[in-house]
C-alpha cells in the first residue's frame, strides 16, 4: 500500500467517526443545537466569513433534513437507519472534501492540523454522546 493510499484510508476513517458522532446529536426530539452546529463548521475550516455562512446554511440545512426524516419516521426503525445512513454518508463526504483539499493544496502541517481537529472532535464527544449500539 502506498503512502498516499494509507493517507486516504486514514483519512476516510476519521471522517466517518466523526460524521457518525455529528450525526448521533440529532434526534426526533432534538435537532442540532447552535454550538454544535459552529462545532460541526469549525471541522470543515472555513477560510472566511463568507465560506462560513455557506457552511453554516449546509449543516443547518442537513441537520434539518435528518431531524424531519427521523421524526416522520416515528417508530419505523428502517426508516430512520435510512436517514441516519444517508445523513452520515453525506457528512463524511464534506469532511473528506476537507481533509482532501488541506492534502492537496495547504501542505502537510495543514493536512495534519485537519486531522487533529478531526481526532479533537472525536475524543471529545465520540463516547460521551454515542447511544448505545445494539448488538
Amino acid at each position: 500500500m502506498t503512502r498516499q493510499s494509507r493517507d486516504h484510508e486514514v483519512d476516510a476513517e476519521l471522517a466517518m467517526e466523526a460524521a457518525r458522532v455529528a450525526t448521533v446529536w440529532i434526534s426526533a426530539e432534538t435537532s442540532l443545537p447552535e454550538d454544535r452546529g459552529w462545532t460541526l463548521v469549525a471541522l470543515r475550516r472555513p477560510g472566511s466569513g463568507h465560506e462560513e455562512a455557506h457552511i453554516w446554511g449546509e449543516v443547518g440545512s442537513w441537520a434539518r433534513r435528518l431531524h424531519e426524516a427521523i421524526a416522520q419516521a416515528g417508530q419505523d426503525r428502517r426508516r430512520v437507519q435510512d436517514a441516519t445512513r444517508d445523513a452520515t454518508l453525506t457528512m463524511r463526504g464534506w469532511l473528506e472534501d476537507t481533509l482532501r483539499y488541506a492534502a492537496e493544496y495547504e501542505g502537510s502541517e495543514d493536512h495534519a492540523a485537519a486531522r487533529a481537529r478531526l481526532r479533537g472532535f472525536i475524543d471529545a464527544h465520540g463516547q460521551a454522546d454515542r447511544a448505545p449500539v445494539s448488538r
